[in-house]
């Protein structure tokens, strides 16, 4: 038996509620990491990615990980486009341009 998931993060809570829901579908279909990459085509290490809550995964690998698990994932788009969402404005607020009389390079200068 291998050991156990990590708590799933909710620093961003409509990521960990994804998280959640694809933590519930595997354990509802029974389904290890590895028997789900074999179902899925996809490693077990995105898989599990895809299930932590730190990230949002692709589209197409919350879909994958869904139908493997015997799930339609109509339902599923709702909750990961909330998820996408609120990922991207919490990477808006941590991107700040740079002042423009910092700027040194041509790069910089696009930036700000």
């Amino acid at each position: 038996m291998g050991r156990p998931e990590l708590p799933v993060d909710h620093t961003v809570p409509a990521r960990g509620v994804l998280a959640e829901t694809l933590r519930a579908l595997r354990t509802s279909a029974g389904l290890t990491f590895d028997e789900l990459a074999v179902r899925t085509g996809l490693s077990p290490a995105t898989l599990k990615r895809a299930a932590s809550g730190r990230t949002v995964p692709s589209w197409e690998t919350a879909k994958e990980f869904a139908s493997a698990c015997g799930a339609p994932a109509v339902g599923l788009r709702s909750v990961w486009l909330k998820a996408r969402i609120a990922e991207r404005g919490c990477l808006k607020q941590l991107r700040r341009p740079r002042a423009p009389e910092l700027a040194t390079t041509f790069g910089d200068l696009g930036e700000a």
